[in-house]
């Protein structure tokens, strides 16, 4: 949200930011990968 509002000061124009992140199947089953996102 901060980004936005810092962009939309900068243009003149609408700005939409989308952000995809590619995980790894079966992410949510997996401690490891649980344990590097909520740290």
């Amino acid at each position: 949200v901060e980004s936005i509002k810092a962009c939309r000061k900068i243009f003149d124009y609408r700005v939409d930011i989308d952000l995809q992140v590619k995980v790894d199947k079966n992410w949510r089953q997996k401690d490891a990968v649980l344990d590097r996102i909520t740290r």
